[in-house]
């Protein structure tokens, strides 16, 4: 069946750019806290026709992106930036990231999301698949909202997607 929103649209593309479906997915956490959103009833859709997509639950900090915006709480913060905004992610937590802790990689990465005039974003998430997945997400969507194109893997057809697509925006 032929994805008909560009919440569907873009979590298809993306889940094909991941080696493990999300009921296979790894994560070196002890558990993984972090759950592909499922596809709402359209009774059940906000008016805006925002949707979510991904949502990670790790303690005190809090991740939620949609197809409108990444909202996060990270150490006692809150932070929003809408898709539109996001010009790119920062490496500044690189090291912290890839680091061992007595010889195990880390259960959780964290992510600095770079916005618009220096609003920036930060967010922690499961380690491996569910970080990948959600850093795929983040420059999928926020490239098809600034550009009109996909990050990863443009559609064969994409002049007529993009017609569909935009309709829904």
């Amino acid at each position: 069946m032929e994805p008909t929103t560009l919440r569907d649209k873009v979590v298809n593309i993306t889940i094909k750019s991941m080696d493990e479906p999300p009921n296979h997915w790894k994560t070196f956490n002890d558990n993984i806290n972090t759950t592909v959103v499922s596809r709402l009833n359209n009774d059940k859709k906000p008016n805006n026709d925002e949707c979510p997509i991904l949502e990670c639950k790790l303690d005190d900090n809090y991740l939620l992106i949609t197809t409108d915006k990444i909202v996060s709480k990270f150490g006692g913060q809150s932070y929003g930036l809408k898709l539109k905004e996001v010009t790119g992610l920062s490496n500044r937590f690189n090291e912290r990231n890839y680091s061992k802790v007595g010889g195990k990689p880390q259960k959780t990465i964290i992510q600095e999301v770079l916005g618009e005039n220096g609003q920036n974003l930060i967010f922690e998430i499961d380690s491996h698949h569910p970080a990948y997945f959600a850093t795929l997400i983040i420059l999928n969507l926020s490239t098809f909202l600034r550009n009109e194109r996909w990050y990863l893997n443009p559609d064969k057809d994409f002049k007529q997607s993009l017609k569909r697509w935009k309709s829904e925006l």
